[in-house]
């Protein structure tokens, strides 16, 4: 590994880390905070959808990729700089080039969209609130079983 690729990974995924530590520590919170069952499931949905999103886009994109930073030129645009680099690319000749509907790559990429979509079905604002029945007060004038 490239020492100076190397160096940059490691940044990026230490921000990645701490980002994604902080994330946790506010969607726990906010679950821990909620006063009602629905307040807590809105708040685990929200947090799993963030969090999700958060690791596709600290873990999964160039700014995690060795293979994108060791072969990203200087100089160019960045739609110039990922296709040079694409083009030296070691893993797309196993994987395909990651922007090809087909590869394995974007395989991944469909699959984080798709458990966004079920993770939106989690909760849907339905109620939890407990059901309780109107006491009558001719109930209460009624003796129990044992005759009380």
């Amino acid at each position: 590994m490239k020492p100076e690729t190397r160096k940059l990974l490691e940044h990026n995924l230490r921000y990645a880390g701490m980002s994604l530590q902080l994330l946790i520590g506010e969607v726990t919170s906010r679950m821990i905070d909620a006063k009602s069952p629905e307040g807590f499931l809105s708040a685990k949905k929200e947090g799993a959808i963030k969090l999700l999103s958060e690791i596709q886009e600290r873990l999964f994109k160039a700014s995690a990729c060795y293979f994108c930073l060791k072969d990203l030129p200087e100089g160019v645009d960045e739609l110039s700089a990922y296709r040079i680099a694409c083009a030296k690319c070691e893993y797309q000749l196993v994987h395909r080039v990651c922007h090809d509907k087909d590869s394995d790559y974007a395989m991944i990429d469909k699959k984080f969209y798709e458990l966004r979509q079920v993770l939106h079905n989690y909760y849907k604002g339905e109620s939890y609130t407990p059901y309780i029945a109107p006491v009558h007060t001719a109930d209460l004038d009624r003796p129990n079983r044992n005759g009380r």
